[in-house]
C-alpha cells in the first residue's frame, strides 16, 4: 500500500501518479476539454509538418490521451501509432471512430520501449510538461531520437511561463447537468518552475447525494533556452520555434504572452527536399 501523507491521501510515486489521475480522468476527458479546438491544431502541426518536411509517413503521436490527435492525424494520411501512459485513455481511444486506423500502445514518455521506426513524433498538450525532473526531459528526448529515423521530425509543445502564472487567478467552474468541476491554478511554487493545478469533480450520485472526485496536476516550466540545450546534447538539430497565440503560430514566440511554445527538431540524416 503507498503511504499517505498529513491529509490521509495516498503518495504515488512519477510517474505512477500521472497514471494514476488520468486513469480516474478518462471516463470525464473528453467533455473536459470540449472546447479545446484539436482539429485545429492538428492542422497547425500539419502545417509544420509540410513546411520542415519528413521522409515518410510514419507517425508517432506520444502521450496521445483519449486519440484526440492521432485519430486527427491518421485522417490526415499518416501511419500512427499512439502511446499513452495510462490505460484508461487508451481504452477509450480505441472505442473512438477511426480507431481501427490507429495503432495505440501503452508507454512511459520518459522510458519509451522500442515502437518501431519513425519519420515524424508528434507529443500534443501537457506530456512533457509533467516530466519533472530535467534527467526526465533528457531520457524522453533520448527515446524519440531512438524511434526517429535519420531526418525524422519531432515536432511537440511546452507551455509557457506565461500561461503557468496566469494560472493562479479566479478559479474556473463547469456547471454540467449532474455535476460540476472547479480548477484551480496555484501559480509557480517557491521553486520557481513547478506549478500545480486542482481539479474537484462533485457528481450527483442519486437525490442529494454527491461524490467528490479529486486530482492534483504538477507541471514543471521548460524554458525554451534550456530545451534547445537538451535537444543538442542527445543530438537532435532544432529548426525553429513558434508561439501558439489565440489558437494561430507566430514565429516569434514570446514566454509571458503565449500559450504555449512549439519546438521544431529533426534527427540528422539526409536533407528535406
Amino acid at each position: 500500500m503507498a503511504p499517505a501523507d498529513r491529509r490521509g491521501e495516498r503518495v504515488i510515486p512519477e510517474p505512477y501518479a500521472v497514471r494514476d489521475t488520468y486513469d480516474r480522468l478518462a471516463p470525464f476527458y473528453d467533455q473536459d476539454t470540449a472546447a479545446d479546438d484539436y482539429g485545429r491544431w492538428v492542422g497547425l502541426y500539419q502545417e509544420l509538418i509540410v513546411r520542415y518536411g519528413a521522409p515518410g509517413s510514419r507517425l508517432v503521436d506520444l502521450g496521445c490521451g483519449t486519440g484526440k490527435s492521432a485519430l486527427g492525424l491518421a485522417s490526415l494520411g499518416y501511419q500512427v501509432t499512439g502511446s499513452d501512459l495510462s490505460p484508461a485513455m487508451l481504452r477509450v481511444a480505441a472505442a473512438k471512430p477511426g480507431a481501427d486506423q490507429v495503432r495505440f500502445v501503452e508507454a512511459d514518455l520518459s522510458d519509451l520501449p522500442d515502437l518501431g521506426i519513425f519519420d515524424i513524433a508528434t507529443c500534443l498538450g501537457e506530456p512533457l510538461c509533467y516530466l519533472l525532473a530535467e534527467t526526465e526531459l533528457i531520457a524522453a528526448f533520448r527515446g524519440v531520437s531512438r524511434l526517429l529515423a535519420p531526418g525524422g521530425l519531432f515536432l511537440f509543445d511546452l507551455n509557457t511561463a506565461g500561461f503557468y502564472r496566469r494560472l493562479q487567478g479566479t478559479p474556473l467552474v463547469q456547471d454540467r447537468d449532474g455535476e460540476f468541476v472547479i480548477w484551480r491554478g496555484s501559480g509557480f511554487t517557491d521553486s520557481g518552475d513547478l506549478c500545480h493545478l486542482d481539479v474537484d469533480r462533485f457528481r450527483r450520485e442519486g437525490g442529494s447525494c454527491w461524490q467528490r472526485l479529486s486530482y492534483r496536476h504538477t507541471f514543471r516550466h521548460h524554458p525554451p533556452q534550456r530545451v534547445t540545450a537538451l535537444l543538442a546534447k542527445v543530438g537532435l538539430e532544432r529548426l525553429g520555434k513558434h508561439g501558439l497565440r489565440r489558437g494561430e503560430f507566430c514565429d516569434t514566440p514570446d514566454e509571458d504572452v503565449d500559450r504555449k511554445v512549439i519546438h521544431a527538431c529533426r534527427k540528422p540524416g539526409p536533407a528535406m527536399s
